[in-house]
């Protein structure tokens, strides 16, 4: 978490966090790798452990950088550009040393990064310059105003631009224009809100309120998304869905492959998924939804993100998507211990034997408690049978079809000694 004047490291916790480490510091803009991250404010970048929260090397510049810290990253460098003097810094990872500059005669903006090539849009030519040590490799006059840092993207072969005066551009990594042409409306604003977003095959945008997309080979617009009196843009996009954002909802829209199963094989009658392997009784399966993330339906069964990742076999860096199914802790059912109460008393209250009781809770031999002690109340999985007068484990065995060892594993007990009330559970 990042504020003006403070860094911090939070720890999810469910319903709670804590804060693993502070720091005295804050800033703008923020990068990172596995490691570190590096972290901008108006004249200087920090990198900054990621775990520990020690402070590696810091950089002061002479001059304040553009956009207050704006800052992009390759493997092994970190890219900044000074807005008085515009001169584009590269600083080696490993200790903030500057490995390279580059001036420009142009107003040149945010720099951003894609394979070996740095690229920067100056007012009016977009300049490609080598990571490795600042040549640049091309530079192209467009005739535009340049690109903020939200304006670009980019995939393996080429970048794409939106500008502020209504043009969609794509340039290969070569320097070839491979389209220049004009998403404002006949008699509308060049206004466009959100990231310009890039798919396999096509540019995704928001003008006029409504999500847009264009071929990504010609930029030719093929389709639109809108809803009457809300305007939405772009958020995110993955393999499994695109994200929208109105200022008040959150918008998911999946992929038609996503809403049926395909038969990888092309049969007429396609082959059903493999079944899901058995879910533990303590466990249920959930049906992410739109709006879902991992904390908000940690929060709803008062689990934590760690524990779903866990079950899950989840990569943390991976995203959701609507309709997957999460393998989740059912609620657990907890009691507060009042004065006055037992072990006995409050296992009789929920109907469970008392041994379940401890054992849910891990009381081993220490079976004392106290009052405000939360008490895990476990869920039976078979019947509770009370012991009536005259009844024997062979007799009660034979009354539910059972066996004698299987009522002695699941009460765990030492002996075939029982008592009138006792409680037992019945596999």
């Amino acid at each position: 978490l990042i504020t003006k004047d403070r860094t911090y490291l939070l720890k999810d916790e469910g319903f709670n966090k804590s804060i693993l480490w502070e720091k005295n510091f804050g800033g703008n803009e923020i990068t990172f790798d596995d490691q570190y991250f590096y972290l901008a404010d108006n004249t200087l970048i920090r990198a900054i452990n990621n775990q520990t929260g020690e402070l590696k090397w810091t950089y002061t510049f002479s001059k304040p950088l553009y956009m207050t810290g704006t800052i992009s990253a390759s493997d092994d460098k970190i890219f900044a550009i000074t807005e008085i003097e515009r001169k584009l810094f590269a600083l080696q990872k490993s200790n903030g040393q500057v490995v390279w500059t580059a001036s420009f005669s142009d107003f040149a903006l945010v720099p951003f990064v894609a394979g070996d090539k740095v690229f920067i849009s100056g007012q009016p030519t977009v300049y490609a310059h080598n990571t490795s040590n600042g040549a640049i490799a091309w530079k192209k006059p467009l005739g535009f105003s340049g690109f903020y840092r939200h304006d670009i993207s980019a995939n393996e072969n080429t970048i794409y631009g939106r500008t502020s005066s209504g043009m969609l551009i794509g340039i290969t990594k070569d320097g070839t224009v491979k389209f220049n042409v004009s998403f404002k409306r006949q008699g509308g604003s060049s206004s466009s809100r959100g990231p310009l977003l890039v798919t396999s095959n096509q540019l995704i945008l928001e003008y006029e309120g409504k999500i847009q997309f264009y071929d990504i080979n010609t930029g030719n617009h093929e389709h639109t998304i809108a809803f009457p009196n809300e305007k939405i843009e772009p958020v995110l996009i993955t393999d499994h869905y695109l994200i929208a954002n109105s200022g008040n909802k959150l918008y998911v829209f999946a992929t038609p492959k996503d809403e049926q199963y395909v038969d990888p094989d092309g049969n007429v009658q396609p082959e059903q998924p493999p079944a899901p392997d058995p879910v533990p009784p303590n466990q249920q399966i959930y049906v992410v939804k739109a709006g879902d993330t991992l904390w908000k339906i940690a929060n709803q069964f008062g689990t934590t993100v760690h524990t779903i990742l866990d079950i899950n076999k989840l990569d943390p860096t991976a995203y959701l998507w609507v309709g997957q199914n999460l393998t989740v802790p059912k609620p657990q059912k907890t009691h507060i211990v009042q004065s006055g109460e037992t072990l006995w008393k409050i296992a009789n209250q929920y109907n469970v034997p008392i041994q379940n009781v401890i054992d849910a809770n891990k009381l081993g031999t220490n079976v004392y408690i106290w009052v405000g002690q939360k008490l895990i109340i476990p869920e039976m999985i078979g019947k509770v049978y009370i012991v009536q007068s005259g009844d024997t484990l062979w007799k009660i065995a034979n009354q539910f079809n059972t066996t004698i060892q299987a009522i002695n594993d699941a009460n765990k007990l030492s002996s075939s000694a029982i008592w009138i009330g006792q409680k037992l559970l019945i596999p």
